[in-house]
């Protein structure tokens, strides 16, 4: 769940740098980040069933997060 305690410190963040005046709420997926960083449980996933029934297509992680910071750099969303 997103922290209300940080909104603050977003809005001085976007005040000082000249962001775009967007939530923190519709900046990322709090949820799943504390997911994915911050576990309760151990995770273990593969995709092997999945290629084996044909779906083989997957993106490449860092030039996809290379366009996407780049994207929210050009819309004055992160500086």
């Amino acid at each position: 769940m997103i922290q209300h305690d940080k909104n603050r410190l977003w809005e001085r963040i976007v005040a000082r740098h000249g962001l775009q005046d967007v939530p923190r709420s519709r900046v990322a997926l709090w949820e799943y980040g504390g997911y994915v960083f911050a576990p309760k449980w151990d995770i273990m996933s593969s995709m092997d069933k999945a290629r084996r029934l044909g779906f083989a297509e997957r993106a490449d992680t860092p030039e996809m997060l290379t366009r996407l910071f780049g994207a929210y750099r050009a819309q004055r969303i992160i500086s």
